[in-house]
């Protein structure tokens, strides 16, 4: 009976987060269009409001994030799966950087309700806490600039699936590359 309430849940999560999914896909697609538009009509009032709106998106996004991450309900889920598992993904460890003690890739991110979501990391090898300092969004600045550049100049539109899937592909070399030299800082109390 059990068994069928966990594939229950799990088969509700799973299309939960699929609709939910979809839902975002569909209003980014519409706030480009409505940009298009608004940069077709007007420069001067386009370029400030898109920028404006970015910004906005982008705090509501990191929010967002940062409230389901610092959940009760995602930290016990969180908890509870890495018991079952006891052990963590490779490819997660190594892109958290290297631990400021040992120097190893296998820096696995802490849970915790009193610590914020994503800035404390604890080192599977030597078990010390690191404050993770590692740029995430530099490895990612390649896909925001092949993103920016399809939608400020139209002529990029044609190249669009080359143009992203070089920069994914430049980004994960990037992220690789800085998850493979850069130190964490010790987390200090």
């Amino acid at each position: 009976m059990n068994n069928i309430k966990n594939i229950f849940l799990s088969i509700v999560a799973i299309s939960a987060i699929g609709i939910l999914f979809l839902m975002v896909f569909y209003f980014e697609n519409r706030l480009e269009d409505s940009s298009y538009e608004l940069l077709r009509n007007s420069l001067f009032i386009g370029i400030p409001t898109i920028i404006v709106g970015y910004v906005i998106y982008e705090k509501l996004g990191d929010s967002i994030q940062q409230s389901v991450l610092n959940s009760s309900l995602f930290i016990k889920l969180y908890k509870k799966s890495q018991q079952e598992s006891k052990k963590e993904s490779f490819i997660f460890n190594y892109m958290n950087g290297k631990c400021f003690n040992c120097k190893n890739n296998k820096l696995s991110p802490v849970v915790d309700e009193n610590i914020k979501a994503g800035t404390v990391l604890k080192c599977l090898e030597c078990h010390s806490f690191n404050k993770k300092t590692i740029p995430d969004k530099l490895a990612i600045s390649p896909l925001f600039i092949a993103g920016g550049s399809i939608f400020l100049f139209e002529k990029f539109n044609q190249y669009e699936p080359q143009i992203m899937l070089g920069a994914l592909i430049f980004s994960l070399v990037l992220g690789m590359l800085l998850a493979k030299f850069w130190v964490n800082e010790k987390l200090e109390d």
